[in-house]
């Protein structure tokens, strides 16, 4: 992806850069617990993963980490500013992510959520994803406990998913 895309109207989508990091740990440390580290965002550019920021005028208010491969995407992290929570742009990026995986050749997205996450379990439930296992603490809690994780799947049907072989 290398372009601009528009999202609900008044916002974008583009390729996460080096410059959006500042504004992505801002809300990184807003709306997690442990948040990912800097470099954590920077390995993954340089792995090749898709990460990508919405923005409104030129603001970054979000972001998403999706990595394809071998047939596969997972979910690596999705997050808005809390100021833009509850407007529907999770699940507008969170289909166009979903989109972003089925053009990437996946049959199938993976994603885990913390067990106490009802918002986001609700969204995933609501866009087809089904809940298939449970990483037992999997996530750390302040107070040094762990949390356990509910893994979550969706089937992703490509365009060629009905064409028989001598159509492929």
């Amino acid at each position: 992806m290398n372009s601009v895309v528009k999202l609900m109207g008044e916002f974008d989508v583009r390729p996460m850069a080096r410059e959006d990091l500042p504004a992505v740990l801002e809300i990184e440390q807003q709306v997690y617990p442990f948040p990912w580290a800097q470099q954590i965002f920077v390995g993954s550019m340089e792995a090749g993963t898709l990460l990508v920021v919405l923005q409104r005028q030129q603001q970054v208010v979000g972001y998403g980490v999706l990595s394809t491969a071998a047939g596969e995407s997972q979910l690596l992290n999705l997050a808005l500013s809390p100021h833009y929570q509850g407007r529907g742009l999770g699940r507008a990026l969170l289909q166009w992510l979903i989109e972003q995986a089925r053009q990437g050749g996946a049959d199938i997205l993976f994603l885990e959520v913390r067990l106490s996450n009802d918002t986001a379990q609700q969204l995933y439930q609501s866009l087809g994803f089904n809940e298939i296992g449970v990483r037992k603490q999997y996530y750390r809690v302040i107070g040094g406990r762990r949390e356990d994780a509910l893994i979550y799947a969706l089937q992703i049907m490509n365009e060629d998913y009905f064409l028989n072989d001598s159509e492929r």
